[in-house]
């Protein structure tokens, strides 16, 4: 009886194991994933999300340009980003925003991924959040998601709503919620 259970136990750790192997590999190999990929949230909104069906991608991209845009106008065509983990101030360039990984964060807030370049030609991506207000959209906050390609933090979906975790848990692989399979 004890050799059968510990039959079952390895088989069920099997097939969990080869679920989260399998669930990371799913999409393409690039840095950036595309539009079936799980590494940032999908661009469809999740539940408890805004309701206004007329932002769409390309108005939120464009939202999210002119900001930093407005901001290295400032700054000698640099966007200023501070890394709390090198507990400075980083000089960036854009080098694109993605387009395809643009989301409804829940409650009027939106989320953007764009790419940077420093002068030392460290890739940065770093995520833009955006609200919606009356008077349109408006950059919320910024935070770098990857330093030349290795995350920093993960997005995870909880009961409708994408939040940003340091860190994942096997279960959240299994389970699919993880999201920042390459």
């Amino acid at each position: 009886m004890l050799s059968m259970n510990k039959s079952w136990i390895g088989l069920l750790g099997s097939v969990a194991l080869a679920a989260v192997i399998t669930g990371c590999h799913r999409g393409s190999s690039a840095e950036h994933p595309g539009p079936t990929s799980t590494e940032h949230p999908q661009a469809t909104p999740s539940a408890g999300a805004s309701q206004r069906s007329e932002l769409e991608g390309h108005e939120l991209a464009q939202a999210v340009r002119a900001y930093i845009d407005a901001q290295a106008s400032r700054d000698n065509g640099h966007f200023d980003v501070y890394d709390p983990l090198a507990g400075k101030m980083l000089r960036l360039t854009l080098v694109q925003v993605h387009e395809d990984r643009l989301a409804a964060l829940g409650r009027d807030a939106y989320f953007a991924c764009a790419d940077f370049k420093s002068n030392r030609g460290t890739v940065y991506d770093v995520d833009v959040f955006m609200k919606q207000t009356p008077n349109g959209l408006e950059a919320t906050d910024t935070a770098i998601h990857k330093v030349d390609g290795h995350p920093r933090y993960y997005w995870i979906e909880e009961r409708g709503h994408w939040v940003k975790r340091s860190s994942v848990s096997w279960w959240d692989r299994l389970l699919g919620r993880a999201r920042e399979c390459e």
